[in-house]
C-alpha cells in the first residue's frame, strides 16, 4: 500500500471514530435531559399533592383541637363551698337566713312554733335622755310572748321595724322610761312583755312592718299595717 493511501485510510478511520463518539455524547445528553425533566415533573407533582392535602378542609363533624383543660371536679366543688346557703342550713352557718312566718296584721296574734306573739302598737311622744336620741313623735310597740308547753328561750330576742315603700329601717329609741326588753326566758304556759319605741315620721306610718325575733331557732314573727 502506498503511503498516500495509508494516510487516507487512517483519516477515514479517525473520522468514523469521531462521528461515533459525537453521536454517543449527543444520545447521552438527550437521555439525561429527559431523565431530569421526568424527575422534576415527579417532584413538582408530589409537592402539589402535599400542598393540596395540607390545605384541604377538615371533614365535617371533626372535633376542633382544644387548648384549655376542662374544669376539674375540685374547682366546681370549690365554687359551691359551705359559704353558699343550703336549704338545710343551720343557725350560725355562713349564708344562713332565718325563715319568716307569714305576715299578719299589726293587731293580730302570730303563732311561732309552740309560742304565740301579739303586739299593741300606738303613736306616742318620747322624751330622749340619752345623747344622740331625739325627743318627739314615735311609735311604741308592746310585744307579748306566750310560751306553749315548753319554756321559751328569749335570750337572743330582738325587735325591728321598717316603714314606707322602701322599707326604711326605723331607729330604736331606748331612753324613755317605759322602754324595756323581753326577759331571757319564759316558763311554759307563761307570758312576758317588752316595750320598744321607734322613731317613725308621722307622715310615713301607712306601711309599718314589725319583726319579732324570739330566738335563732324559730321563724321570725312578721306584722304589717298602718299606725294612726
Amino acid at each position: 500500500m502506498s503511503p498516500a493511501r495509508f494516510r487516507r485510510g487512517c483519516a477515514a478511520v479517525l473520522l468514523a471514530a469521531s462521528l461515533a463518539l459525537l453521536g454517543a455524547c449527543s444520545s447521552s445528553g438527550h437521555g439525561g435531559g429527559a431523565s431530569g425533566t421526568s424527575a422534576g415533573s415527579t417532584a413538582s407533582t408530589t409537592a402539589s399533592a402535599a400542598a393540596g392535602a395540607s390545605s384541604a378542609p377538615a371533614p365535617a363533624g371533626s372535633a376542633a383541637p382544644t387548648t384549655g383543660a376542662a374544669p376539674s371536679a375540685q374547682a366546681s366543688a370549690a365554687a359551691t363551698d359551705g359559704s353558699v346557703p343550703t336549704p338545710d342550713g343551720q343557725p350560725g352557718e355562713p349564708g344562713y337566713t332565718q325563715p319568716e312566718a307569714n305576715p299578719v296584721p299589726l293587731e293580730s296574734p302570730a303563732s311561732v312554733a309552740d309560742a304565740q306573739v301579739k303586739l299593741a302598737v300606738e303613736a306616742v311622744n318620747v322624751e330622749a335622755t340619752v345623747p344622740g336620741e331625739v325627743s318627739g313623735p314615735a311609735v311604741r310597740v308592746k310585744v307579748t310572748a306566750t310560751a306553749g308547753s315548753t319554756a321559751l328561750d328569749l335570750s337572743g330576742a330582738s325587735v325591728t321595724a321598717t316603714y314606707g315603700q322602701d322599707s326604711t329601717p326605723a331607729v330604736m329609741l331606748t331612753s324613755d322610761q317605759q322602754s324595756q326588753t323581753l326577759p331571757d326566758s319564759v316558763a311554759a304556759g307563761s307570758e312576758a312583755t317588752g316595750v320598744y319605741d321607734f322613731a317613725i315620721p308621722e307622715g310615713s306610718r301607712d306601711q309599718v312592718v314589725v319583726r319579732v325575733y324570739l330566738n335563732s331557732q324559730e321563724p321570725v314573727a312578721v306584722f304589717s299595717g298602718a299606725v294612726s
